[in-house]
């Protein structure tokens, strides 16, 4: 490919990448998830979250449309806690590192009694 048909594409994505997140945040606005989103405006989740970490008013108004869509939702669901957990899970749903770790202790001191119930293997 020769250099000026490089710069040419590059021109031609360059034009096209506001239309896309347009379009990508329209989709977003009424279901907010990402990969979805994504794939209605023919991308993959690795180029949205690029556009986002180079681009903060694209990264803001994700969390907007997020935000708002939560409003606007979660009176229409029996139980909003369910929708808060799926939806907005980061923000709702336990982190599990310290149930991890409390069970990993757990296993631990069950492996710790069982050898000193079991005689030691060739006795």
């Amino acid at each position: 490919m020769s250099y000026k048909k490089v710069i040419r594409e590059s021109t031609k994505y360059n034009k096209e990448v506001p239309k896309l997140k347009t379009k990508f945040l329209e989709y977003y606005s009424q279901l907010p998830i990402q990969k979805l989103a994504a794939e209605a405006i023919g991308k993959d989740q690795d180029t949205i979250t690029n556009w986002k970490k180079k681009d903060k008013n694209f990264s803001d108004r994700i969390g907007i449309a997020k935000s708002e869509w939560a409003l606007k939702n979660a009176n229409q669901v029996k139980n909003s806690q369910w929708l808060l957990e799926r939806i907005l899970s980061e923000h709702f749903v336990e982190k599990k590192e310290q149930d991890d770790f409390e069970t990993r202790e757990e296993i631990d001191r069950v492996i710790l009694r069982i050898r000193k119930i079991l005689p030691a293997s060739g006795e």
